[in-house]
């Protein structure tokens, strides 16, 4: 959770997810306004993991960067 204090973190990871390469990133489920902008974007897909369903989560990610 630090980094999301670090203004040159947060402008670093937006300019990464504004470039034209797909980026896989992991996200702390905390409600942080950053974190939610993230998720709210257009281009971004979340996947919510837990323990009951990391294996389809694994199966359509894996799907999902296959298609791209």
């Amino acid at each position: 959770k630090m980094e999301l204090l670090s203004p040159l973190f947060r402008q670093v990871t937006l300019r990464a997810l504004d470039c034209p390469k797909p980026v896989l990133a992991t996200l702390h489920r905390g409600d942080d306004p950053f974190l939610n902008s993230i998720r709210k974007r257009a281009d971004t897909v979340v996947f919510w993991l837990t323990k009951q369903n990391r294996e389809e989560v694994l199966r359509k990610v894996l799907s999902f960067l296959r298609e791209i």
